[in-house]
């Protein structure tokens, strides 16, 4: 939605999907890259098997 139309648009384009993709998609892959390093899966296995054991309530 451009005031005016798309003929007054900045960049006038038939399909802008074309662009949003494509910096959609760059964005994904930029993100991905400058995110931190997630925690390896053991400590998630450990959390879990705690969790449904109730391993450590007792301190709580």
């Amino acid at each position: 939605m451009w005031p005016g139309g798309a003929a007054d648009a900045s960049f006038p384009l038939g399909y802008p999907t074309l662009i949003s993709i494509l910096l959609g998609f760059l964005g994904c892959v930029l993100g991905s890259k400058l995110s931190p390093v997630p925690e390896d899966d053991t400590k998630f296995t450990e959390r879990r098997v705690r969790t449904a054991a109730g391993l450590g309530a007792e301190k709580a």
